[in-house]
């Protein structure tokens, strides 16, 4: 495939007419006054094979007019002057759709105005030209609107460089809530404010300590031994957090600190620092530190290489860095007289872990280890201080019961196995199925009362993009979350959370270290063979 890239006015007139007649074929075109449109364009793509056309597309120089009405129709917050261009125009030949063209051209035609914010509307059922979008970095802009040139909804789409997200000469006027959604950090004073907002004191915060709490805090006191770790085995949804929380305070009443609690990502130490300060009204963030953790999601909080704090909260891959421990912590006063792994299953067996473990037993420090597991696949040494399951939790009124839905796609679908789940080729060849897609979308829109906050796990990254934009497109509230969103991700949970979203899309980001009590369902878009995830995932509906 051929791509030429020209201004109209290095056109011939003949090759702007056969431009005319191509955009007419694709309809939905105003044709009153086209060839005049079409000669002020910013760039004209033609895609060709061999000598055969195959396809169109153009950067516009809107009306400021139309873009305006655009903007104001779905209800879009950002100024619609910033943005110079739309992306338009667009139309291949039927024969030659699905392989790439529309991409193709889509993408020369940006890479020749990088410092410019780009708008495109698309019409809401055309799901390829919204997964090439979603492909290029495009995001869904406000609410679905009705076209002006037929009775079918069109979605907004924007694209902002990151070069003028940066530069002051080209910053939107809104240019702090672009940079929030798409160039967000946790260092910005934007998110340090939030960040010790959320953190204060609530009274109304939790529920009252459950019986099995109390008995899960008494066990842990009992069994607790600097020889061996113990483990608290609390199912998804039952409160392990709440309860190692209070034992931590217990201790901390006792005069045992500092306490070091351990993770495998930040994420989940953040519930655990939230869940602390928003039940204890005489722990401040002031009095707690991390260790490592730079530019994440506990930025805001002191460093321990600064000063000392009550708890230190590290992740397990800092925590097992060679030195960090021994050089932090290189005095008996300094050293925990605690150490708390949360979600322990994930590493303690690891090398890391038994770095841990064997620098616990050198100095005597007693470890208590997290875990929501079905199974405890922990050396023997370990030593179960409280055991509450899921299935008992459940029939104690304590988490609501899972009642199972099967969805039948008739999709054909042999996948291979990786360890103890399926493998990524088998989750990618799943997530770029849009007929299932499709499908989905179509369920939740069905019984859309019914099955009220909804919680979706996708396959991968470009699976969630992909789901998004259908939902969007469908004209439900929807966010997406994964790993590489940063700081963006709080914003869109916060929004979940508190019910201005209906739908939440996410990739293993909602796994652990999240409790919504109000999520009613759960679409397992994302099969796993394996036990422990299966479990966390429908932990999140059980609250």
């Amino acid at each position: 495939m051929d791509l030429q890239i020209k201004s109209p006015v290095d056109y011939t007139s003949m090759q702007l007419k056969l431009f005319a007649n191509q955009v007419r074929q694709g309809g939905k075109v105003i044709h009153e006054g086209l060839e005049t449109r079409i000669s002020h364009a910013k760039l004209l793509a033609f895609a060709h094979k061999g000598s055969k056309l195959i396809g169109v597309a153009a950067l516009k120089n809107p009306d400021p007019h139309y873009r305006e009405e655009v903007f104001n129709s779905t209800g879009s917050e950002l100024n619609p002057d910033r943005f110079a261009f739309e992306l338009g125009w667009i139309f291949v030949k039927p024969s030659f759709r699905r392989g790439g063209v529309s991409k193709a051209m889509t993408t020369a035609l940006m890479t020749r105005v990088t410092t410019q914010a780009i708008f495109v509307t698309v019409q809401s059922n055309n799901i390829p030209m919204i997964w090439v979008l979603s492909q290029l970095g495009f995001r869904q802009e406000g609410r679905a609107y009705r076209s002006r040139r037929g009775p079918y909804p069109l979605v907004l789409f924007v694209s902002v460089p990151h070069r003028l997200r940066r530069n002051d000469e080209y910053a939107p006027q809104d240019a702090d809530a672009i940079d929030r959604a798409l160039n967000p950090t946790y260092r910005s004073p934007h998110y340090r404010q939030r960040f010790f907002d959320r953190l204060c004191y609530d009274p109304h915060s939790g529920h009252e300590t459950r019986y099995y709490q109390q008995e899960a805090i008494i066990a842990l006191e009992e069994a607790l031994n600097p020889d061996h770790p113990i483990i608290l085995h609390v199912g998804t949804g039952g409160g392990k957090t709440t309860i190692a929380n209070d034992f931590l305070v217990k201790k901390m009443h006792q005069g045992q600190r500092p306490i070091l609690w351990i993770a495998k990502d930040w994420p989940l130490l953040d519930q655990a620092v939230s869940d602390l300060l928003r039940r204890h009204a005489h722990l401040k963030p002031k009095s707690i530190a991390r260790l490592g953790g730079d530019g994440t999601l506990l930025h805001p909080l002191r460093e321990v290489t600064q000063g000392p704090g009550r708890v230190v909260y590290s992740t397990v891959q800092t925590a097992g860095k060679k030195g960090n421990l021994r050089t932090v912590f290189r005095t008996p006063k300094s050293r925990p007289k605690l150490v708390v792994y949360d979600e322990c299953h994930w590493g303690l067996r690891g090398k890391t872990g038994r770095l841990i473990r064997r620098w616990c037993a050198r100095y005597r420090i007693p470890m208590i280890g997290l875990t929501a597991t079905p199974h405890c696949p922990l050396e023997t040494d370990t030593y179960i201080a409280y055991s509450k399951t899921f299935a008992e939790l459940v029939a104690e009124g304590f988490l609501a019961e899972p009642k199972i839905e099967r969805v039948e796609t008739h999709i054909r679908w042999s996948p291979q196995k990786a360890g103890h789940d399926f493998a990524a080729s088998s989750l990618r060849e799943l997530a770029n199925n849009q007929e299932r897609n499709q499908q989905i979308v179509q369920r939740y829109k069905d019984h859309e009362l019914r099955y009220g906050k909804t919680l979706v796990f996708a396959c991968n990254i470009a699976h969630a993009n992909q789901l998004g934009n259908l939902f969007k497109a469908a004209g439900v509230a929807v966010g997406v979350v994964h790993s590489k969103m940063g700081y963006g991700m709080q914003e869109v949970v916060h929004n979940f959370r508190r019910g201005t979203l209906n739908v939440l899309v996410n990739v293993e980001q909602m796994i652990h270290g999240v409790d919504i009590p109000d999520i009613r369902t759960i679409f397992m878009c994302r099969p796993t063979a394996s036990e422990v995830l299966f479990s966390q995932m429908i932990g999140r509906g059980c609250r």
